[in-house]
């Protein structure tokens, strides 16, 4: 109901690319080839990485085979299968009012000071309410 109300929200709408006309086609494409380079960085990172873990477990491997002459074979369990995750739904977003979060503000804060005050009250000593002679 209060999605309805044009005083309380609005309304956002994803367009798309078209929505934003402020970045220009250059700047795109800067910014993708910024980010392409980035990811082959990773990528080298990953494989140099990965190279110096595999030399490491053969290392292992030849010495865990020199102290061990024993094989033991384990069995191995099957990893649990993980169920399909759900597609995300879908929901509008809507954007609050600032006016209205405000206004809600100042009225959760009027209703806190009223029963401070309330509390506060009957601790207070009464005014004295006699004439000066």
């Amino acid at each position: 109901m209060h999605l309805e109300d044009r005083g309380f929200a609005t309304k956002i709408t994803d367009d798309g690319p078209a929505a934003s006309p402020s970045v220009s086609a250059e700047e795109i494409a800067r910014v993708r080839e910024e980010y392409e380079a980035r990811q082959k960085r990773k990528a080298e990172e990953k494989e140099k990485k990965a190279a110096e873990d595999k030399e490491k477990e053969k290392d292992k491997e030849k010495e865990a085979s020199k102290k061990d002459t024993k094989a033991s074979s384990k069995p191995t369990t099957p990893a649990p299968a993980t169920p399909p995750t759900p597609a995300t739904p879908k929901h509008e977003k809507y954007a609050l009012h600032r006016d209205m979060f405000l206004m809600r503000q100042s009225e959760h804060r009027r209703r806190r000071n009223a029963a401070q005050a309330k509390d506060v009250a009957p601790r207070i000593p009464a005014a004295p309410r006699s004439t000066l002679d």
